[in-house]
């Protein structure tokens, strides 16, 4: 059951002027600390976008999130889906709650990136978060 008091968003939803992802079902939606926080019971995701203010390359992007990845992060997967660029893993945190490994991501384009967390409790929603993860698309506004 969704929270009344939130926004509720699902389909492709516009992060940014730049960024979007499909949401295949319905979440609630609010903005904390400058994070966005997309959530239904059992799975959370926590969004934030970064700028390029360095002129970087995706590569030293990249890398430089590399070194600061976990020694303890497993199951890493690296895709390169043309003008973007992932990097993502499973993570084991110490929790009062009942989530499960986290995933982590980065998917990293010519302007910036996008991080993402996901939390959940069940270990079957880990394939609906890479799905959504897999949903992230990039469209670098005309300059």
């Amino acid at each position: 059951m969704l929270h009344p008091d939130y926004p509720v968003v699902e389909g492709q939803y516009e992060l940014t002027d730049e960024w979007s992802l499909h949401l295949p079902e319905r979440f609630n939606r609010r903005v904390e600390d400058g994070d966005l926080y997309i959530w239904r019971p059992g799975l959370t995701l926590i969004l934030a976008v970064w700028g390029n203010d360095k002129s970087e390359t995706s590569a030293e992007r990249l890398a430089w999130i590399r070194e600061d990845m976990s020694p303890k992060a497993y199951d890493v997967r690296a895709e390169d889906r043309g003008e973007l660029v992932s990097l993502s893993y499973r993570l084991r945190e110490a929790s009062d709650d009942n989530r499960v490994d986290a995933l982590y991501a980065f998917v990293v384009a010519s302007s910036g990136h996008l991080q993402v967390a996901f939390y959940f409790d069940d270990e079957s929603d880990c394939e609906l978060a890479r799905r959504i993860l897999g949903s992230v698309a990039y469209e670098p506004t005309a300059e």
